[in-house]
């Protein structure tokens, strides 16, 4: 009963905490209102701290969810089509997205949405650099080399290592990044939308963490790891912006317009949208 909870305890769990965090006043500004005070607020200590817990209470049943995962009960699953789709969606998937948000936008001369794109792009590559040096660091051995062994950790050994960088789920912090970005971004800016879209990135990345453990990648406790990362860089990075307004990279990337002309495309500094 509880190898097979754990999976739908994941899922409900993020689907509820997308919705709650863009409620938070420091993350969720209104604009009309003045910017939050703090990048980094006690809100998200709790936050941290509950990710932590979460990898504790995890860690026990990571071996029994491992095998789960990959029984003959299982083979349809891991071997499914959903599955490759959020194995890809957390990996360039998510980036691919931000990117051609932002690009796109900067066409269109929308500012909301080229904000969007570039906060989520920023997420994904600071919460990619601590999980990187997390990964190298713990040295975490991966399910798929000993489904059975867990707890086989060698300090440092998962730099240029990937069979030892299992912790955290890099996947699966790209997702969770994305899903805090881009649901602080529209609640920012169109906040009647903010709860379908938590719903669908935090679900999204929800089923990336899954996708991962399916996929005999990472361990469960990887996943809350991984979540706890992207989560946590997706509200600093939109936080620290708005402590920051009209910083050197939004002078340097926002204001920059570009639009389709006669012989390939033009390219103009423009402060107005």
């Amino acid at each position: 009963m509880i190898r097979g909870a754990i999976p739908g305890i994941l899922l409900a769990a993020s689907l509820g905490a997308g919705p709650a965090l863009a409620q938070q006043p420091a993350g969720a500004a209104k604009p009309d209102s003045a910017p939050p005070a703090k990048v980094w607020t006690t809100t998200d200590t709790w936050l941290a701290a509950g990710f932590v817990v979460g990898i504790a209470a995890t860690m026990p049943f990571d071996e029994k969810v491992a095998a789960w995962s990959q029984s003959p009960s299982q083979e349809s699953h891991a071997n499914s089509g959903t599955v490759k789709f959020f194995n890809s969606y957390g990996g360039e998937g998510v980036l691919l997205l931000s990117l051609g948000t932002y690009g796109v936008a900067r066409i269109a001369g929308s500012r909301p949405w080229s904000e969007l794109g570039l906060r989520a792009t920023e997420a994904i590559v600071l919460s990619g650099g601590v999980t990187a040096v997390l990964k190298g660091v713990i040295g975490r051995q991966r399910p798929y080399v000993d489904i059975n062994d867990s707890h086989y950790y060698v300090f440092g050994k998962g730099f240029g290592n990937d069979a030892y960088s299992s912790m955290p789920s890099g996947h699966t912090t790209a997702a969770f990044a994305f899903a805090a970005s881009v649901t602080d971004e529209v609640d920012f800016y169109w906040p009647k939308n903010t709860w379908w879209v938590a719903t669908l990135t935090y679900g999204s990345a929800a089923m990336v963490g899954l996708a991962r453990i399916y996929s005999n990648a990472h361990w469960t406790s990887d996943v809350i790891a991984g979540a706890g990362v992207g989560t946590l860089s997706g509200l600093v990075v939109t936080r620290w912006h708005r402590v920051h307004p009209n910083s050197k990279l939004d002078r340097w990337l926002l204001p920059k317009s570009v639009a389709p002309a006669k012989n390939g495309i033009s390219v103009t500094w423009s402060n107005s949208f």
